[in-house]
């Protein structure tokens, strides 16, 4: 990071890549004939390469403007197996910016509208995405947000076809109003792309999520969340998927050192259950004792056709862990 200015700062990282495939037959039938970076195989045929990666930040910041602008890249060699990198073969250009008037009159105290537009192309030099987003965030009393965004155009590329004039709407909220009572919500609309299908194409998406913690007690948290999604084939109108995830995550605080969590999910989409206790005593933040389990159910009313409603187990862990901090 280099600092240009009082308010300009030149942002920068460079990072290779080193790979050495090994050899296996059984791998490299299922790879089949595909191939990468002009002719290389995805087959375990003891091959060699380097990679790299890039990324250069440019970004200004001042009381009201916020002005970033930046570009990542991937070569199509690059490979971090310890890494959190989901995509190569990438040159990514983005640019972000936001004003913000301070208010601080009656309930609304900030306003900030933003711009967002991006460009993704390959090493190849095809198209893969263009969008432009704009939208605008209040914030007001009561530690409450309000946000508005809309993706005016997304023309992205996708499994060989070209998918244009993805729209999409969003707004959230998130309010905590209470030491006891914290909620949110969120809501997307619009035209999205079905991923999921032998032949991808485009539909309507609904996507909603709503949130919230209750503190009963100074020891008792409880947080349950409900997250919904459906896609509609635009052409035909037909589902291409619906379904929802409940999820609640309990704790308890016994004493300043005893805890106990206890995470609960419903997915509608796999008719699956989820139960995880943790009870942890903590002597300090360097020296604990975990003991916990997970417990996997699943509804096998579906694949049985009826001949097994109810909920039966699948899998069940059970572990415990001891972290101490050894001073020498």
């Amino acid at each position: 990071s280099l600092r240009l200015a009082r308010t300009l700062a030149l942002q920068f990282q460079l990072v290779g890549s080193r790979t050495q495939e090994g050899t296996d037959d059984d791998l490299s039938a299922q790879a089949g004939d595909l191939t990468f970076d002009d002719g290389r195989t995805a087959a375990f045929d003891g091959e060699a390469y380097n990679g790299w990666a890039a990324y250069l930040g440019l970004r200004q910041s001042t009381r009201h403007w916020d002005v970033n602008l930046w570009y990542t890249g991937l070569s199509p060699t690059f490979r971090a197996a310890n890494g959190f990198v989901t995509q190569n073969n990438t040159h990514q250009a983005m640019l972000f910016s936001r004003y913000t008037f301070y208010l601080d009159k009656g309930f609304l105290l900030r306003l900030s509208p933003d711009v967002l537009a991006g460009y993704f192309w390959n090493f190849e030099g095809h198209r893969k995405d263009e969008f432009l987003w704009v939208g605008v965030q209040a914030q007001m009393k009561a530690q409450t947000h309000l946000g508005v965004r809309a993706l005016l155009f997304s023309n992205e590329r996708f499994a060989g076809r070209d998918f244009r004039g993805l729209r999409r709407l969003n707004v959230w909220v998130n309010s905590n109003f209470s030491a006891q009572v914290r909620l949110g919500g969120f809501v997307s609309v619009g035209k999205a792309i079905a991923r999921n299908l032998e032949e991808p194409s485009t539909g309507h998406s609904v996507n909603a999520e709503v949130w919230g913690t209750v503190k009963p007690t100074s020891r008792l948290s409880i947080q349950p969340s409900l997250t919904f999604a459906r896609l509609t084939d635009e052409a035909t109108g037909d589902e291409v998927f619906s379904g929802f995830i409940l999820r609640n995550r309990l704790g308890y605080q016994f004493t300043r050192h005893l805890f106990l969590r206890v995470v609960t999910q419903y997915n509608d989409f796999s008719r699956s259950l989820e139960v995880d206790p943790l009870l942890t005593y903590k002597v300090n933040p360097f020296t604990a004792i975990y003991v916990g389990s997970t417990h996997d159910f699943r509804d096998f009313r579906g694949p049985t056709d009826g001949q097994f409603p109810g909920y039966y187990p699948t899998q069940r862990q059970f572990f415990f862990k001891l972290q101490y901090l050894v001073r020498v």
